[in-house]
């Protein structure tokens, strides 16, 4: 696999060569500091940009397109990044040498039509198009209660610090106040002022590369270094917040936040702590909340990389609260005085090199890899596996005792 980047006036294009796929993945990435008032009008253009444009009217015509593309994929997505949103525009498909002469052509002009070829007439996005978008966002909205395990977790967020990148979501009111003129004059800010990375991944020529650069011809800017990265180190002066939905199994999430960390623990003891914790079947909580005690329908721990926050979230009885708040924290407590095993950690360890290996064997796992590369400063997979190595027990039990409780969140079922 052979990396190379082109710095470019408008963007950085990068280009991943390797010969181990039959396809190619192009994605298109536009970053800026994240914006609670934008996050509404972000979700609606993504829809609205990949439902229409002036040469496919209608999501039937873009299907039949990807079709005759030999079952190509195209979407677009808003990606919350830390810091940063992200709008990203991606594309995977065969290569020519595999289908027809013109295959990689036919799939970058797509993407383009749907990219910069939008909808738009008189500076507005056409007035079908967008209610049809609007309604769909409004219906998730209102929805996000019909899925308890990610509501709570978002109340979680928002009831540590509302001012938190997590914690923005797409509301209603923000959404009455959406035009169809006002969102095209929000995706021309996008388009003309963002940071722009491509990444082209596959068995890539030089006639490929230079038909993307012809294509995708932004208007020059500065390329800006974002960073993504956070802190939250709220402590919460009211300790347990609870509401009431009238679903069969109540959920307890519980956030925690860190003292400072480095960036060795934020990317690999953190991993590692969070696998004894929850982070897998055999881990602390399982095997005593759920085996042992038969307190919970589930339990889990994970951690944002980018924000340092670690959450644990249970299905429990409604009336199983306390006890299973006391036995989690009665294992968070193990796990700061360091009653686990070596042999846990070298399971761990096991997991953590597993997924980086299988990470190479998925065009998107590359580019993913590639994009964290990019944005957040993160290791290639050698230094990966040569660092996860380095960490010791010692580090763990550290870790964990930089850990605080900041918020707990009831979300109560049972009816």
């Amino acid at each position: 696999m052979i990396y190379e980047i082109e710095e470019l006036p408008n963007y950085h294009l990068h280009i991943i060569k390797t010969k181990k796929f039959k396809s190619i993945d192009v994605t298109i990435n536009f970053r800026r500091e994240i914006n609670e008032n934008n996050c509404s009008i972000n979700n609606i253009l993504t829809k609205v940009l990949i439902d229409s444009s002036k040469k496919y009217k209608t999501g039937k015509d873009i299907e039949i397109e990807t079709e005759e593309l030999y079952g190509s994929y195209i979407g677009m997505n808003i990606i919350t990044s830390g810091k940063c949103t992200i709008l990203s525009a991606n594309t995977t498909f065969l290569h020519d040498k595999y289908t027809e002469k013109g295959q990689f052509k036919k799939a970058i002009n797509l993407l383009y039509e749907l990219l910069l070829n939008p909808n738009v007439q008189n500076n507005k996005f056409d007035e079908k198009a967008f209610l049809f978008s609007k309604d769909n966002l409004k219906n998730e909205i209102k929805s996000r209660k019909d899925y308890p395990s990610s509501y709570s977790v978002n109340r979680l967020v928002e009831e540590i610090n509302p001012k938190h990148p997590m914690a923005f979501q797409p509301n209603i009111n923000d959404l009455k106040k959406i035009t169809p003129t006002s969102l095209y004059n929000h995706y021309l800010d996008i388009i003309n002022n963002d940071t722009i990375d491509i990444f082209v991944i596959g068995d890539i020529t030089q006639d490929m590369i230079n038909y993307i650069k012809e294509k995708f011809n932004f208007k020059p800017r500065n390329y800006k270094k974002l960073n993504h990265f956070l802190i939250e180190k709220n402590i919460c002066k009211n300790l347990i917040s609870k509401e009431s939905l009238p679903v069969n199994q109540s959920i307890i999430t519980m956030g925690f936040v860190f003292d400072d960390l480095n960036i060795f623990e934020r990317r690999y003891v953190m991993h590692l702590m969070n696998y004894i914790l929850g982070g897998s079947s055999d881990s602390l909580l399982f095997n005593t909340v759920r085996e042992k005690e038969s307190l919970c329908y589930n339990v889990t721990s994970s951690y944002s990389l980018l924000s340092g926050k670690l959450l644990i979230k249970a299905g429990i009885d409604k009336n199983k609260f306390n006890k299973t708040k006391n036995l989690i924290l009665e294992q968070v407590k193990n796990l700061q005085n360091g009653k686990f095993s070596l042999q846990e950690i070298k399971k761990g360890k096991t997991c953590y090199i597993n997924s980086c290996t299988n990470m190479l064997d998925q065009i998107s796992g590359i580019s993913n890899l590639y994009r964290s590369m990019c944005f957040n400063g993160a290791d290639n997979i050698d230094i990966k596996i040569k660092n996860i190595n380095k960490v010791t027990k010692k580090d763990i039990v550290s870790l964990a005792n930089k850990m605080h409780l900041s918020k707990i969140f009831f979300l109560e079922g049972g009816k």
